[in-house]
């Protein structure tokens, strides 16, 4: 009794289509994965320079702070020593320092009158970035507004 082998031509072409699936099913993950990678990093970078760009402004609005104390400290007229940022009439102080094209960080100070020597001689009413950017709108997009068009 002779036994006849089968061979089958399907064994071979399977593994090859599987195997070119796998390939390409990595490369495809790895494509992806390298994109996201990208785009992390770019975010990473513009988080950087924004935490810079803030912390810049916000050094040069404590230095002005500073300035603002040491005068309040003289007692000598506001109005002299800060010029247009004191405003005698409310008793209050408002200086802006750019961050960048768009924000600004805006501060607003309350004098106290009559401090005394180690006193607090200003409330902070305000210390805040404002948007002072301008954009577009963009409403090119038909949205539906609740009425029905015939």
């Amino acid at each position: 009794m002779a036994r006849k082998k089968e061979i089958s031509g399907l064994q071979i072409g399977t593994s090859s289509l599987i195997l070119i699936f796998v390939v390409l099913c990595l490369t495809i993950f790895s494509v992806l994965s390298l994109i996201s990678a990208m785009n992390d990093m770019r975010l990473a970078q513009k988080s950087l320079t924004a935490a810079a760009q803030y912390y810049e402004a916000d050094g040069l609005a404590e230095k002005k702070l500073k300035e603002i104390d040491h005068a309040l400290k003289d007692g000598r007229s506001l109005k002299a020593q800060l010029g247009e940022i004191y405003d005698p009439v409310t008793g209050e102080i408002y200086y802006e320092i750019p961050v960048n094209e768009n924000l600004v960080l805006c501060v607003e100070l309350e004098v106290i009158n009559g401090a005394k020597y180690g006193e607090k001689r200003y409330n902070i009413l305000k210390w805040q970035e404002e948007n002072r950017g301008s954009y577009e709108l963009d409403d090119s997009l038909p949205v539906w507004t609740g009425e029905e068009s015939i």
